[in-house]
Formats: structure tokens, C-alpha cells, sequence
């Protein structure tokens, strides 16, 4: 279950502390007036959902026009047309997995005994950014590519009484 959205960047949300960082649970309800984010925070899944497809020549980008959602294009979606480097969007999942893919590394790990699984918070992290960024006026739009720079995925979960955790991040290659 998706448990909180943070983002950074993006769209409204300029890059803060923490004050972009939504908690979600059973029943979230988001007001508030006119162009303050709402529909954007609702969207950012989808994005994430239709930007997962194997498409060959877009492959590590984000897809903003799609069957789910369009957010237009990058310049749309950074906010308010900073001059930054990129958006970063994070997603928090609360997940029960099977004990089995834990033996291997953690073998140690205590599962429900009912279910044979183990109770687990995910955190996913991406971070998109504008590969061969202009540096100047004479550089040609089409060589500037957003990309997935970064995906980094955090997993934790409560061992008896200490808490425990796996992290890995993943770098693009750039072409």
C-alpha cells in the first residue's frame, strides 16, 4: 500500500526540507484552492506507471504524455521553469514479502508464522534530471534528453526488536 509521496522540484513543489513530503494512508484527502498540487500529487504514480513500458527509444525516460496522464513535456513539469538540475519524486510502499527472498542474505529474518511473510517499508527514489543540459543559446534542443539519473530503493523491516534495512542505488549510464 502506498503509504507517502514526497517530491522535490516538481511541478508546485519547489525543492524544500521536508515540506513536500505527503504521508497517505486508507482514507488521504487533499484540499485546498486552485493550482496548489492536488491533481498533481494523484498523477505521480501514473506517471511513474506509464513511463515503466519497454519503449526501446525511450528507455530511462520519463513519458509525460501517455495513456494515464500528460504533464505536457519537462519544462511543465519542473517548477515553475527553475533553472535546476532536475525533480526528484518518492514513493513510500508498505509491503508484505516472502520470507524466501530474504534467506539468501538475511537468513535470520523472523516472518509471520500464520503467512511465512515478512511485514516490510519500501522507499523508492527517483531522481530525473536533463541530460546534455544547454549551455548556451547556440545549443540545439534536440540533443537535451530527461533521463531517470538515479533510482534508489531502501528496504526495512522490524526484527524482533531492532529495525533492520537493505539499500541500493542505481546509477544511469550516460550516453
Amino acid at each position: 500500500m502506498l503509504k507517502k509521496i514526497k517530491v522535490e522540484n516538481f511541478r508546485v513543489f519547489k525543492k524544500s526540507n521536508s515540506e513536500w513530503d505527503f504521508p497517505i494512508s486508507n482514507l488521504t484527502i487533499f484540499c485546498g484552492t486552485n493550482s496548489v498540487g492536488k491533481s498533481s500529487l494523484i498523477k505521480i504514480p501514473l506517471l511513474l506507471r506509464q513511463s515503466m513500458g519497454l519503449q526501446s527509444e525511450k528507455e530511462g525516460r520519463p513519458i509525460y504524455v501517455g495513456p494515464h496522464v500528460d504533464f505536457g513535456n519537462y519544462e511543465s513539469v519542473i517548477t515553475n521553469g527553475l533553472n535546476v538540475d532536475g525533480y526528484t519524486i518518492e514513493l513510500g510502499i508498505n509491503e508484505s514479502l516472502s520470507k524466501d527472498l530474504f534467506d539468501k542474505y538475511c537468513p535470520n529474518v523472523v516472518s509471520d508464522e500464520s503467512t511465512g511473510e515478512v511485514n516490510c517499508n519500501i522507499n523508492f527514489k527517483f531522481n530525473f534530471c536533463l541530460q546534455n543540459k544547454k549551455q548556451d543559446s547556440e545549443q540545439s534542443d534536440s540533443n537535451q534528453k530527461d533521463i531517470l539519473k538515479s533510482l534508489e530503493v531502501e528496504i526495512s523491516w522490524a526484527d524482533g526488536s531492532k529495525g533492520n534495512k537493505i539499500s541500493f542505488d542505481i546509477q544511469a549510464e550516460t550516453r
